[in-house]
């Protein structure tokens, strides 16, 4: 089936948990190889990026890692925080906005993340 110009095709993560030892490393691989066959509009992660159990600097991190891994599938990276991410990182950490903001529209789509 063919894309269109309506279609909006998107990758939701949730529930990462990383952290070392975790299975990060397979799962980006995986993200990679789908994001070579399709293209995607939107990377969209629901929460709990890390498992919370590292210290803060630590996560931190571990989130500028797993962000930079969903960049490089070209399409824009929406992250919400989870209870686990809020254990070591603060929401403005997560989401790169001072103000909590959990919804992004794309107009081109007229759709509300």
């Amino acid at each position: 089936m063919e894309r269109t110009e309506q279609d909006f095709t998107f990758l939701l993560l949730t529930d990462s948990h990383v952290s070392f030892g975790g299975t990060w490393t397979d799962t980006k691989a995986a993200i990679h190889a789908l994001a070579k066959e399709l293209s995607f509009d939107a990377v969209i992660h629901m929460g709990d990026v890390t498992d919370g159990s590292v210290p803060e600097i630590i996560g931190m991190k571990l989130l500028k890692q797993i962000t930079q891994d969903l960049t490089k599938t070209g399409a824009p990276v929406y992250i919400c925080p989870g209870n686990h991410d809020l254990d070591g990182l603060s929401a403005d950490v997560l989401t790169g906005q001072k103000e909590t903001c959990y919804f992004a529209d794309d107009q081109d789509h007229k759709i509300r993340m």
